[in-house]
């Protein structure tokens, strides 16, 4: 299931450190990975529509 492989490489990623503000190593394309991250958010959610939708 995609779904389930994008949560899981997500939840590996150490660039997830990235995205607190106290992290020492602040990446400074913060704003890209909030970015990124929104969009897959909405990507999930339309693909769950379309699933439920196409049962």
């Amino acid at each position: 299931d995609i779904l389930t492989q994008a949560r899981k490489s997500y939840i590996k990623n150490p660039a997830r450190e990235f995205l607190n503000p106290a992290h020492p190593a602040r990446c400074p394309s913060l704003h890209d990975a909030q970015y990124l991250f929104g969009l897959c958010q909405k990507l999930e959610v339309l693909l769950l529509k379309f699933r439920q939708n196409h049962d």
